[in-house]
């Protein structure tokens, strides 16, 4: 198989310099680089789920979950002031717009692996929760 690739001329010359350091073609050092880095179709894909499962699993830190805790505390009690309900209501904004960016992850997740929406969630342990009004 044979492919024509057009390089920025840097680029090109960095190539050459690299294959003279180990004695080799230009050629030789560009398919040496392929060969070193080339992947089968299950280690990308593998690869692609990790990126996933490391974007699902990004959330906040206890200190806002702390904090979002003695906020809901406050309401609970008749004892939040304006500021304070507002920087729920903020809180409260981040983290849902943070689960619709989690459910289309999910979902890309569901697509790579071919199984369901239901199964993936089960898998990382993503129940859905009952909230009191």
């Amino acid at each position: 198989m044979s492919i024509k690739i057009e390089l920025p001329l840097e680029l090109e010359k960095q190539l050459e310099a690299n294959a003279k350091v180990l004695g080799l073609s230009a050629e030789e050092y560009v398919l040496l680089l392929i060969k070193n880095d080339i992947k089968t179709p299950e280690e990308i894909q593998r690869r692609q789920e990790l990126m996933l499962l490391q974007q699902i699993n990004q959330g906040f830190d206890d200190e806002f979950w702390s904090r979002y805790a003695d906020l809901i505390k406050l309401r609970g009690l008749n004892q939040i002031d304006d500021n304070q309900y507002d920087e729920l209501c903020q809180m409260i904004e981040r983290t849902e717009l943070e689960n619709v960016k989690r459910t289309k992850l999910v979902m890309q997740l569901t697509e790579l692996r071919q199984q369901p929406f239901e199964e993936i969630f089960s898998a990382l342990g993503i129940e859905p929760v009952t909230l009191e009004a």
